[in-house]
């Protein structure tokens, strides 16, 4: 991977948790910034296009009105089956709210929540949308060559792979609320990656032990035995 698309990964990952974070006030700004890291013209971008497929976003919303019967009513959201699908359609959803073709509030009330309050949908939407989105969208992401390539011109890992599994370091990037700020432990676990690739084993040791250090607090408040 090069220095580039790590720097990208890392913003995308940074403003993926400003928006579960965000609330009333901040929603808006946080969601289109999390929006320019995926525009076409970027490294994340150009990746997306490839692993997404184009979506029928108006099939998708159309069935999903219908299952609630139409605008006003009220019922379960349900999501195209595969990874890909799913996601390139919550991508699709996300650009409509960003941009006010689709309205937040009426979404939410029909599929997402019965609070009334504003905060209440944009948390609901990020937990909802937001989180599964971008925890979809790594997986398939990390599943590109570019992502498995090393800045000293695509040396492998002595192992054949990384040292902490770039599946889990997404699944922590997607994680938000409780006491515990997981962007630390992701940021651990992306630099424990590095140094392995270059065989840095000194390193490696140190930050498996501060890795070490870090996750027993964070799965006990998560309730993971």
């Amino acid at each position: 991977m090069t220095q580039d698309l790590r720097r990208a990964l890392r913003e995308f990952q940074d403003y993926a948790d400003d928006v579960q974070r965000s609330g009333f006030q901040t929603f808006d700004d946080a969601l289109k910034r999390l929006l320019s890291v995926l525009a076409p013209t970027t490294l994340m971008g150009s990746l997306t296009i490839r692993v997404l497929p184009q979506p029928d976003f108006e099939a998708w919303h159309q069935a999903v009105l219908t299952q609630v019967g139409g605008l006003g009513g009220r019922g379960p959201l349900s999501w195209p089956p595969t990874n890909a699908d799913r996601a390139a359609v919550q991508l699709e959803l996300l650009r409509r709210v960003a941009d006010d073709r689709l309205d937040l509030l009426q979404f939410g009330h029909a599929f997402l929540t019965t609070g009334g309050k504003y905060d209440d949908i944009v948390h609901s939407f990020s937990s909802h949308v937001v989180r599964p989105f971008v925890r979809d969208l790594l997986r398939l992401l990390h599943a590109e060559p570019e992502m498995g390539e090393s800045d000293d011109g695509g040396k492998s890992a002595p192992t054949g792979g990384p040292f902490v599994n770039p599946g889990r370091i997404a699944e922590l990037s997607a994680r938000s609320g409780g006491p515990h700020d997981v962007r630390k432990l992701v940021r651990l676990c992306e630099e424990l990656n590095v140094c392995y690739i270059h065989e840095c084993y000194f390193a490696v040791a140190m930050l498996t032990r501060a890795v070490l250090n870090h996750v027993p607090p964070f799965f006990w408040t998560s309730n993971v035995q």
